[in-house]
């Protein structure tokens, strides 16, 4: 290889290394969001509340994560279309990935993969039943 090669690549290497973390942008979900865990779930507004039921049976709480204000900075731990999922003494047991991924919190509050599948089947399996849920808005 040329000296004349090398020393553009080189160039290139080390202009592409100055640019990748402004490529990231203001939007970077590394560098603005807190760890998925119990404690980063405590706030997640804005969110919507239904009740989780299966027959009659109130087993617990789905808290939908909803898109943050048009321009406003988006600082939480759980993308919009995040499920977290509570039991009736309201303690967070876990969520939904968007996608249909299924974390448990540990002990600790560390989040952990279970599973994956559809929302309705992941829901069940939190309350370790078989049937699909019935999800009730609260409030507004």
């Amino acid at each position: 290889m040329s000296r004349r090669l090398v020393a553009s690549l080189a160039a290139l290497a080390s202009a592409l290394a100055l640019l990748a973390p402004a490529c990231a942008g203001p939007g970077s979900a590394e560098a603005e969001h807190p760890a998925r865990t119990r404690q980063s779930a405590a706030d997640l507004a804005p969110s919507q509340t239904y009740e989780v039921r299966f027959g009659s049976e109130l087993v617990g709480y789905l808290i939908e994560v909803l898109p943050a204000a048009a321009g406003a900075p988006d600082t939480r731990a759980y993308e919009p279309g995040t499920a977290v999922i509570a039991d009736l003494k309201r303690t967070l047991l876990g969520y939904i990935s968007p996608r249909g991924t299924t974390y448990r919190f540990d002990a600790a509050g560390q989040a952990h993969t279970v599973g994956f599948g559809s929302r309705s089947t992941s829901i069940a399996a939190f309350f370790l039943k078989n049937d699909p849920p019935t999800l009730t808005p609260i409030g507004g």
